[in-house]
């Protein structure tokens, strides 16, 4: 790819970042958002549902254009479908929003946003309007924008397709510079266009942690997308070492099935059939090892979108102490319990802490065979007090009980 290529791809970029950031914060002064002048005659008594729902899908479209303002995209796609026509679509983190020069914007939680995921090369279908098609990805370049000295910039952008190859871009917008250079001396020439374009290398280029925190990955490898991107009531255990991506998954995971209009008419129903237990945003609990790691947490929720309070992120030992004194009334508190608990106190022998898979069967059978007890003494009783006719039914369940 030749440097007027990487020019027009910057040039491209910055503008439709401006574009995107103007339009959202146009609909936030202009206060696109449903009123309650909306309902032809408002009750706020008998209608209080309705007008608490009507806050918070106001308050969730001001929060999402307020990001989308801050951040306009997170990539830009080139696909082609099975005629060979190209769609390019940006997408950002979170929204979808209509632009007046007809470039295309789609949430990374949408179906399209899916393609973000897949290697270059790579096809899949994609039901777009209610019409299934096959889209190629051609072309991905990854975005880290932000606002340099009043302009659009974004820096360690990241460029693959499908013949061209990988390229990291330090600086979009240095590449700008090298627009319009009319030297007449050969080398100064040289120079500054070398100077314009040094910017881009060949591969990945490896950037260097300066600061603590979870890694922000607003797109993730396709093995991560398929795993986030599950059906809501599927359950599964996330292993791996350090840094592989696993928080970063669930909470991606976390931000799409908390987001209906990502979800299927199958997850739909089953949320539906879940309300009694809650309002289904805030019907989650997350398990931090640390206060230190509940506030990097904290961070990497308002970085997806995800409203994440104190009472949804708890460390597991203020939980459990929570748990065994006001739920279960074990420990001693000023409502009742028995026991106080002492963490300095070692109450398990060392062979039960080198192989805690004897303390488990031990443990297990103890209540097992405590529980055959007591039905063997219910079906006794049973068996005397019953009438004759309803001997051959007790006698079915003990055979089903104990044989």
């Amino acid at each position: 790819m030749n440097s007027i290529e990487f020019e027009e791809l910057a040039e491209e970029s910055l503008v439709t970042f401006a574009e995107i950031s103007d339009g959202a914060a146009r609909k936030l002064v202009s206060g696109v958002t449903i009123s309650t002048d909306s309902f032809a005659s408002g009750n706020t008594l008998t209608g209080s549902k309705a007008y608490q729902n009507l806050d918070k899908i106001t308050k969730e479209n001001r929060d999402a254009l307020t990001a989308l303002k801050l951040e306009p995209s997170i990539a830009r796609l080139v696909l082609e479908d099975e005629d060979g026509k190209s769609l390019v679509v940006y997408i950002a983190r979170k929204s979808n929003l209509l632009l007046a020069s007809g470039k295309q914007v789609a949430s990374y939680g949408s179906a399209i946003g899916k393609l973000a995921e897949l290697p270059v090369g790579e096809e899949r279908n994609v039901t777009l309007n209610e019409k299934t098609q096959v889209l190629s990805l051609i072309e991905k370049t990854s975005f880290t924008p932000q606002v340099v000295d009043g302009e659009w910039e974004s820096t360690n952008s990241q460029y693959r397709h499908i013949e061209r190859g990988t390229f990291s871009i330090e600086s979009l917008r240095s590449l700008l510079r090298g627009q319009g250079i009319d030297v007449d001396d050969e080398l100064e020439r040289m120079l500054e266009l070398s100077a314009a374009t040094g910017g881009i290398q060949s591969g990945i280029s490896h950037q260097i942690r300066t600061a603590m925190g979870l890694r922000d990955q607003p797109v993730l490898d396709q093995f991560q997308g398929d795993i986030f991107r599950l059906p809501i009531d599927s359950q599964l255990i996330i292993l791996g070492p350090p840094g592989t991506g696993k928080t970063t998954t669930l909470i991606k995971r976390l931000g799409q099935k908390i987001d209906l209009d990502n979800l299927d008419e199958n997850e739909l129903r089953i949320i539906n059939s879940a309300s009694k237990e809650g309002p289904h945003e805030v019907n989650w609990l997350m398990f931090t090892p640390s206060d230190l790691l509940k506030h990097y947490l904290k961070e990497a929720f308002n970085r997806e979108q995800v409203p994440a309070s104190d009472e949804r992120i708890k460390t597991w030992n203020s939980y459990r102490s929570d748990m065994a004194r006001n739920t279960l009334e074990i420990l001693r508190s000023a409502n009742g319990g028995r026991y106080v608990l002492r963490l300095e106190m070692n109450n398990l022998a060392e062979e039960m802490i080198l192989d805690p898979r004897s303390l488990y069967e031990a443990f297990s059978s103890f209540h097992e065979n405590r529980l055959r007890v007591q039905l063997k003494e219910g079906i006794d009783v049973a068996l005397r007090c019953s009438a004759a006719a309803n001997v051959p039914f007790v006698q079915q369940l003990q055979q089903m009980l104990f044989e």
